[in-house]
């Protein structure tokens, strides 16, 4: 087994954030749909939370929202910076399928930015909240950077699920006669919390 620290000594400090995080959850006993482990794996979390200090915490979930906020912002100018001109191109008989594919490109929008993008902002946010002295309170362990793998796996698993039911309702707006569309979204917004609870 590689060092659990890795190549550039992110992962005990993603691991110890990660744990931070969700440590109230499984304090009250609840379940984060798509994000479960198992008894060796939450011991581990935890133990490498406790190095993580309440201000290092904070500093960690503002810089992953900002950065997010800043992800999302790009993905959107970039998004209408390029399907803008490309809409104006688009004759009406093919209207239909340039429909489609903004739907298709939304739903992968979707899926880089919590698949890839959210990671990213964590690993970015764990840069710049982790000290020289909590980093010093780590260390590595077996299964460290196959457990780093899982929760990359998990957030690649939710966001595929989340641009599956985006396009799944968005299209039912999109194509459903009137009658049809509203209900379908609402019946398909349930059922997607209640397949995540169930089988995320």
């Amino acid at each position: 087994m590689a060092d659990g620290a890795g190549e550039d000594g992110s992962v005990l400090p993603g691991l110890a954030f990660w744990g931070r995080n969700m440590a109230p959850i499984r304090a009250k006993g609840w379940i984060w749909p798509g994000f479960d482990y198992s008894e060796d794996e939450w011991r581990r979390l935890l133990a490498l939370a406790e190095a993580v200090s309440f201000d290092a915490f904070i500093s960690f979930q503002i810089a992953t929202a900002v950065l997010m906020i800043a992800l999302i912002g790009l993905v959107v100018i970039c998004g209408v910076a390029m399907i803008a001109p490309l809409h104006q191109t688009i004759s009406s008989a093919w209207a239909p399928a340039g429909l489609l594919g903004l739907l298709v490109a939304t739903a992968i929008a979707a899926f880089l930015l919590f698949g890839y993008g959210f990671p990213l902002a964590m690993r970015l946010a764990t840069a710049f909240a982790s000290s020289d002295a909590m980093r010093a309170q780590l260390s590595a362990s077996p299964g460290d950077l196959d457990l780093a793998a899982k929760i990359g796996w998990q957030f690649r698993r939710v966001a595929t699920f989340i641009a599956g039911m985006l396009f799944l309702i968005a299209a039912s707006e999109a194509y459903l006669p009137e009658p049809a569309q509203h209900w379908a979204a609402i019946v398909l917004a349930i059922g997607s919390g209640l397949v995540a609870m169930i089988f995320l």
